[in-house]
C-alpha cells in the first residue's frame, strides 16, 4: 500500500535510520526567533542554483557579526542520520571555511534538514569526524531533542527544508526520472503544515512571501520554457 511504500522510500533515504511513520507537529524554530530577520521561500533561483531551491533561507539578524554567532537548534525530536561537510564555494570552486549539512528523520516518512551551518556542537563534530568518509559524508545515528543546540550559523543564511514521503510526488516536474539523484525534491512539504499553531505563527511573522503558496514551491517546470529546473543538454540530469 501507499503507506508501506512511503516508509520504504524514507528508509532508503535515511539509510534505515528511521522508525515509525506519519508526521509529527514540529515545535521549535531552527534558530531563535529574535535571531532571524526574515524567511525566504522555497523555489528561488539564485547564485549557482540551476534548480529551484528545495529549501527556505533563514536570514540571520545581522550578517556583519561573522561566523558562529547564532545558535542552530533541532526543530523536533529526531534521528540525525547524515552529516556532510563542504570546504569549497559551490559557485567559484574556491576553498572556503567549512560548512555542514545535517539530515534528520522524525519518522520514516517525515524529515527535515539544514545546510550552511558554520560549525557543529563538539559532540556532533566528534561523531562526524569518527564516521566521515573520504567524500566528507558521515553516516551517523544520533538522537536529538527539540531545542537542542546543534551548532552555529553566522555571516550567511541557514538553509532549511521539510519532506514527507506520504505526500503524492510533485506534479509540476516534467520528468521525475531526472531527479532521482535528488529524490527528496519530489516530496518537499510546506513546512507550515507541520508546525504546532504557536510555531506556525512565529514562522509566519518572518515570511517575506505573501502570494500563495507562501512557503514557495519547486515544481514549476513548463515544457519548452526557460523556467523550472535546468539540465545540461544531452545529459538528462544534473548533480547539484
Amino acid at each position: 500500500n501507499s503507506d508501506s511504500q512511503a516508509v520504504k522510500i524514507g528508509k532508503q533515504f535515511s539509510n534505515g535510520s528511521c522508525e515509525g511513520s506519519g508526521k509529527k507537529l514540529m515545535t521549535t524554530m531552527p534558530m531563535k526567533p529574535e535571531d532571524v530577520q526574515m524567511i525566504l521561500p522555497y523555489g528561488t533561483m539564485v547564485g549557482a542554483h540551476v534548480m529551484p531551491t528545495s529549501h527556505q533561507y533563514l536570514e540571520p539578524w545581522d550578517r556583519t557579526l561573522g561566523r558562529d554567532k547564532y545558535d542552530v537548534r533541532a526543530a523536533m525530536d529526531a534521528t540525525l542520520y547524515t552529516i556532510s561537510r563542504r570546504v569549497q564555494n559551490v559557485e567559484s570552486g574556491q576553498a572556503r571555511p567549512e560548512e555542514f549539512q545535517p539530515w534528520f528523520a522524525i519518522t520514516c516518512t517525515h524529515f527535515y534538514y539544514y545546510d550552511l551551518m558554520t560549525s557543529l556542537s563538539p559532540d556532533i563534530l566528534k561523531s562526524f569526524n569518527q564516521h566521515k568518509r573520504q567524500d566528507d559524508y558521515a553516516y551517523v545515528k544520533i538522537q536529538v531533542k527539540a531545542g537542542q543546540i546543534l551548532g552555529k550559523i553566522g555571516g550567511q543564511t541557514l538553509d532549511y527544508g521539510v519532506w514527507d514521503t506520504q505526500l503524492p510526488p510533485a506534479t509540476g516536474i516534467l520528468v521525475p526520472k531526472h531527479y532521482e539523484w535528488d529524490g527528496f525534491r519530489l516530496y518537499l512539504a510546506d513546512p507550515l503544515n507541520y508546525y504546532t499553531d504557536e510555531l506556525k505563527q512565529i514562522m509566519l511573522s518572518k515570511y517575506v512571501r505573501t502570494a500563495e503558496p507562501i512557503s514557495g514551491k519547486v515544481d514549476y517546470d513548463i515544457d519548452g520554457k526557460l523556467i523550472g529546473g535546468w539540465f545540461l543538454e544531452g545529459t538528462g540530469e544534473t548533480t547539484g
